[in-house]
């Protein structure tokens, strides 16, 4: 019990005795859930995941979804349990997302790789976004930062580069005059863009097959 704090365990056996989970703060309900596992409370953390999967199923703004995506991140990191981020990239899918993800990209410099990749997952398609994340980040800069890296490894970049060519041109060419570039981020980069460039082209010989056989037909 040490590890918490003294009010959020009055508030876990409160709980214990009342035998439900009732209008529970944001900023306690990552502890009780936390101790529901801890202490092994089956039924508190059931109910928890239940809160979870209710507040998911309600109009969300985008306070929510920040409350949402960051339990959903403390489960999988804490827990390694992928469920609850599955539901909710599942029920957030359905709408914009846009400004949501912008202002988690905000201190994109401060995330964890986790984060990027779930919030690369809930963007899907958004090039444009992703890709002026990438550019913001480069301003300034002498070399390629980690997450920018990262970013680029993960993004769908023949995607990308259909879809916002200019974008994506401006992008690497801006990597390619940072001043301390080193050896490796530089062969990085060659390596990304000709992997893209190789599946781009696929894709544009799938598609022109694809309209050759409806032609045939």
């Amino acid at each position: 019990m040490d590890d918490f704090e003294a009010e959020t365990v009055g508030l876990f056996l409160t709980l214990l005795e009342d035998g439900h989970v009732d209008n529970i703060q944001d900023e306690k309900f990552r502890e009780l859930h936390k101790m529901s596992i801890v202490f092994e409370v089956e039924w508190l953390r059931q109910e928890c995941c239940q809160e979870l999967q209710g507040r998911m199923k309600k109009d969300i703004l985008d306070d929510e979804k920040l409350f949402l995506f960051e339990e959903c991140l403390f489960i999988i990191k804490k827990f390694q349990q992928y469920d609850m981020m599955g539901a909710l990239l599942a029920a957030l899918v359905l709408v914009d997302n846009s400004l949501f993800i912008l202002s988690y990209l905000q201190d994109f410099e401060k995330l964890e790789s986790v984060q990027i990749d779930f919030i690369l997952k809930l963007g899907g398609s958004n090039c444009e976004l992703f890709l002026q994340t990438a550019l913001q980040n480069l301003k300034d800069k002498n070399e390629l930062g980690d997450n920018v890296k990262l970013l680029l490894q993960k993004m769908n970049l023949a995607l990308c580069s259909e879809a916002n060519n200019e974008l994506y041109n401006t992008v690497f060419e801006t990597i390619s005059n940072l001043p301390n570039i080193s050896l490796p981020d530089m062969k990085l980069v060659i390596q990304l863009t000709t992997e893209t460039t190789r599946l781009a082209i696929s894709r544009r010989e799938k598609r022109s097959n694809r309209r050759g056989t409806r032609l045939l037909f």
